[in-house]
């Protein structure tokens, strides 16, 4: 397979693909289920769009990866991985 990766600027067309990224990594690798319900993880990212610099990683058309860097503190508070591209060796290349 070829790796095709784009590191791109989040757009609001990301928003449902991003949420369920986020809850499908998330809960593949805490090994806890989290309680929230589904509508608190959409709140909770609209949030971090008005504090955050946020970039995804596009493989053909789809989401691999995210990052949100908080702008005022500098601080990259999320860096989050969809399961199917965890531990694989073409997955450096993120």
């Amino acid at each position: 397979m070829q790796l095709v990766m784009q590191l791109r600027a989040y757009c609001s067309t990301d928003f449902e693909d991003v949420i369920h990224l986020w809850w499908a990594s998330w809960h593949s690798s805490s090994g806890y289920a989290h309680h929230r319900p589904m509508a608190d993880w959409k709140q909770r990212w609209r949030d971090l769009e008005k504090t955050h610099e946020i970039v995804v990683i596009d493989h053909l058309g789809q989401l691999v990866a995210f990052a949100a860097v908080n702008t005022q503190t500098c601080v990259l508070s999320q860096l989050f991985v969809a399961p199917q591209w965890k531990r694989r060796a073409n997955a450096d290349g993120i």
